[in-house]
């Protein structure tokens, strides 16, 4: 018995820009500082890597030797799509989510659990604390001895060729245990928190990468029953809702000197003037920044060459542990 291997591929190239920097012949022993900068399309997705591929950002200077190989360096960079969560009102509704379990099967049924999950905000930004409401009602003759609280982040990758097709993950990236029971025919209601770690946003587009995180609750049941578990997804971007925040820590000591305008298209000059500054951030203190969480496996290009930039480079999120979010 023969296993046969289908390879799949799928790849897109968001920008390709070239600068030279200088154009003579020679150029003479010494140090030297050419500037240059490249103008990122809005379209450009966050950088991201996960199981099946990944979205990489490489700045590289080739330095032209005649009659030698050429010099090539490279330094891999962290591209953020601004992702603000204060543009969307359906985010800054409450979740709610009931699910109705029965325990058992005919004829030996012992009753229903109805289980509601309530999240105050429907998205969030790395670095805050979610906090949610667990309310367990228990009409069965079976025992919860406990539950189990994981964030979890599923990336979808697409290939083209041979033929479309499409690969999902599940990652675990942030988890809790409880112990708190909830004994038959009674009704019980826990409060609950987790700080979000470091996470690429959400994808709002039909991509080759589809990035999307979900909440889930496992209720532990006592006996030979199958555990019983609840989903709400949680939209995750880079720019917190306002509402969430604690106003206390919001930055009223160190305001941004002339904070720059929103981005946008205009002439060659106002480029100049705002290339190189931050995104805007209002009235909020600007969020420290970590790499993404570490993952078991991480793709590696079978096709890069030695020129292709580090494997071990993990892209950077902005972490809004500063703030939190109000009950």
């Amino acid at each position: 018995m023969h296993e046969q291997i289908a390879n799949y591929k799928g790849n897109k190239t968001y920008v390709d820009q070239h600068v030279v920097v200088y154009e003579e012949e020679v150029l003479p022993a010494g140090t030297y500082v050419f500037p240059c900068r490249f103008r990122l399309p809005k379209s450009c997705p966050t950088s991201c890597r996960g199981k099946y591929g990944h979205v990489r950002y490489l700045l590289q200077l080739t330095v032209d030797r005649p009659f030698r190989y050429d010099n090539v360096f490279n330094r891999p960079l962290t591209v953020l799509k601004r992702v603000d969560l204060n543009l969307n009102p359906e985010f800054k509704v409450p979740l709610q989510c009931e699910e109705i379990c029965s325990v058992g099967c005919w004829p030996c049924a012992t009753g229903d659990i109805i289980f509601t999950l309530w999240i105050p905000f429907g998205a969030y930004a790395s670095g805050q604390i979610l906090h949610y409401s667990l309310k367990i009602q228990n009409h069965s003759m079976t025992d919860i001895t406990g539950y189990k609280v994981e964030f979890i982040e599923c990336m979808t990758f697409v290939a083209q060729r041979p033929e479309y097709n499409e690969i999902e993950t599940r990652t675990t990236v942030a988890s809790q245990n409880s112990d708190d029971v909830c004994l038959r025919l009674s009704n019980r209601q826990f409060e609950g928190e987790m700080e979000l770690p470091s996470l690429p946003a959400d994808t709002e587009d039909q991509g080759l990468i589809r990035v999307e995180h979900y909440l889930q609750i496992e209720m532990i049941l006592r006996g030979c029953h199958s555990n019983k578990t609840i989903a709400v997804p949680i939209f995750i971007g880079n720019v917190p809702i306002r509402e969430s925040l604690d106003r206390a820590a919001e930055a009223e000591t160190t305001p941004v000197q002339n904070p720059p305008p929103a981005y946008h298209q205009s002439d060659s000059s106002d480029e100049e003037s705002t290339a190189d500054r931050p995104p805007p951030y209002g009235d909020l203190k600007p969020p420290s920044f970590e790499e993404a969480i570490s993952r078991s496996t991480l793709f590696l290009d079978v096709e890069a060459n030695e020129f292709s930039p580090d494997d071990n480079f993990q892209p950077l999120y902005p972490m809004y542990r500063h703030v939190n979010d109000k009950n």
